[in-house]
């Protein structure tokens, strides 16, 4: 009895693994679409996006260093003609 017990569970998860096996391929199958894996798919755009934001952030760090640069050439330019100005005034 004790057998038979056994064998019939050991049957009822063979066929749950079976079906679990079955629904794993048909979600493989959905994943892939086109030829083209979907996972894949979004590791690549994730990878992508980070890139850009990368590239992004570089990008205004050296906004910002050009602006402080330019701010300083201006200060320099008006205490220069600053400079100039009272000078010619006290000629």
């Amino acid at each position: 009895m004790f057998n038979l017990i056994f064998f019939f569970f050991l049957l009822n998860n063979r066929k749950e693994q079976d079906d679990l096996q079955q629904k794993l391929r048909q979600l493989e199958r959905k994943l892939i679409v086109g030829g083209e894996n979907l996972l894949d798919k979004a590791a690549k755009q994730a990878r992508l996006l980070e890139e850009s934001e990368l590239e992004l952030e570089k990008r205004q760090q050296n906004e910002e260093q050009l602006r402080k640069e330019l701010q300083q050439k201006e200060v320099f330019s008006i205490q220069r003609n600053n400079s100039s100005i009272f000078f010619m005034i006290n000629l």
